[in-house]
């Protein structure tokens, strides 16, 4: 993510850069990064002072790119093991990345993709490779030393009891949560439904995890999964149109008392999110006010929550 400080209409633009440039020429080392940090990656940064607050150095064992050669997107899979065991975080954490091999970088969210009870003194998580991550890309290998932050994203709820049924919706990278919702229902022995859509654009290159989900579905840890990949056909296909498609199922699950959430870059997410209303406005048979009043509502109970991945 980018962020302009001014529009390039702004008339006052120049003064103001040039203002900026005086800031910066007496702002300390620490301040500048922290200032490049916060523009590469928005609000979600905490304050200057706490740069150094909870970090932890570990090393990538391992450094994947998920999608196929043949793909016209990279999603790398980014193991970190500690040696004393990882820092404490569970399902819906995100992982701050804010140095690699002792040098500072601009600050990357990545969210996880483990749970710490399955893989004990590591964190997965999965970074989408966008146009700004060429450097970190570069600089990112096997065997790096990366200082980072473990924390919670208090915006985004899962389920706090593990046996509740949960509903999950994710888009590409977006599905990174719900391996670890999942690995931590598993290790700890959970009942209660798990439902995971999930969408890509081509089956045979954008499968983020096919494997680990088709063994999850074996073994049980995994109830049912919906996918939908919006390039395999001339029409496109999202997850919107898999939850409209199993829109019975899907109310019937949250009128039993399911916890749902969507995970997704924003546009995605949004698309999901309506889908979500007209599953909910053609089952109960109103409109889609009122369909947005009952999604608040499950919101407002802790049973729906979204994130832009």
């Amino acid at each position: 993510m980018t962020t302009r400080l001014l529009p390039c209409h702004a008339p006052f633009e120049k003064d103001a850069l040039a203002a900026l440039d005086r800031v910066l020429a007496v702002a300390s080392r620490a301040q500048r990064t922290w200032l490049s940090d916060y523009l590469a990656a928005g609000s979600d940064l905490p304050a200057q002072g706490m740069r150094n607050e909870g970090v932890s150095v570990g090393e990538v064992v391992e450094y994947v790119n998920l999608n196929s050669s043949r793909s016209d997107q990279t999603t790398m899979h980014v193991v970190v093991a500690f040696p004393d065991g990882a820092p404490p975080y569970g399902p819906g954490s995100v992982l701050d990345l804010i140095g690699i091999d002792g040098e500072n970088v601009p600050a990357r969210v990545l969210p996880v993709a483990s749970s710490r009870r399955e893989v004990v003194d590591e964190v997965h998580a999965l970074m989408p490779v966008g146009t700004g991550d060429a450097a970190t890309v570069e600089r990112l290998r096997l065997g790096s030393q990366v200082t980072v932050r473990i924390r919670e994203d208090a915006g985004f709820r899962l389920p706090a009891e593990p046996g509740t049924d949960v509903i999950m919706i994710g888009v590409e990278a977006g599905v990174a949560p719900y391996r670890a919702l999942t690995q931590e229902r598993r290790a700890l022995g959970a009942g209660g439904r798990s439902w995971l859509f999930f969408g890509g654009r081509r089956f045979t290159h954008d499968f983020l995890y096919q494997l680990e989900w088709q063994a999850a579905l074996a073994d049980g840890s995994l109830t049912r999964m919906d996918v939908a990949f919006s390039h395999d056909q001339p029409e496109r296909i999202g997850v919107e149109d898999r939850l409209l498609d199993r829109r019975e199922e899907l109310i019937a699950w949250i009128e039993n008392g399911a916890s749902l959430s969507i995970c997704a870059a924003p546009k995605r997410a949004d698309r999901a999110h309506f889908g979500l209303l007209k599953a909910v406005a053609d089952i109960k048979a109103c409109s889609l006010e009122a369909a947005v009043s009952y999604v608040a509502d499950l919101a407002g109970q802790g049973r729906f929550s979204q994130r832009h991945s």
